[in-house]
């Protein structure tokens, strides 16, 4: 999928398949978004989400993918500590005053946390927390060029 400027893979495998095996914790997205890195293009977890991404997603799950309305996606944000500042898997800071958040998020208090998208209705998702150990059927990643810095 195409948003923008942003070449993000949205995994379907536990809707395709209905397999426990495809439930992962937000480490384990990760893992499997940078396995897809190779010699040109380096992947994670998706990092560079903002409003105009997020309607495109929302309008691709509403169009293309209808059964998976339902279902959350982690994505690379991510909080350590009650000190730290929400951050993307690519080091830059979330904004929490985007329109990404659900309302009342993110939680002040939140430590070890990460990002997911969560259903609030059949056109919409917005990003909450969700604890480092808690498990979601997908997840997007995000697929950017690597630059050689000669």
């Amino acid at each position: 999928m195409f948003a923008g400027n942003k070449c993000l893979h949205v995994s379907i495998g536990y809707y395709l398949n209905h397999s426990v095996s495809w439930i992962t914790t937000w480490d384990e997205a990760r893992e499997r978004c940078m396995t897809m890195s190779d010699d040109i293009w380096t992947s994670d977890l998706a990092y560079s989400i903002n409003e105009d991404t997020l309607y495109q997603f929302n309008d691709y799950i509403a169009n293309n993918q209808t059964g998976m309305r339902g279902l959350v996606f982690w994505v690379g944000a991510f909080k350590i500590n009650t000190v730290s500042q929400w951050e993307w898997t690519d080091g830059q800071l979330v904004d929490s005053m985007s329109y990404v958040w659900n309302a009342g998020e993110p939680a002040e208090s939140s430590t070890g946390t990460r990002g997911v998208l969560v259903p609030a209705n059949s056109h919409r998702f917005y990003m909450i927390s969700q604890t480092n150990t808690s498990h979601a059927p997908s997840f997007i990643c995000e697929a950017a060029p690597k630059c050689d810095r000669e």
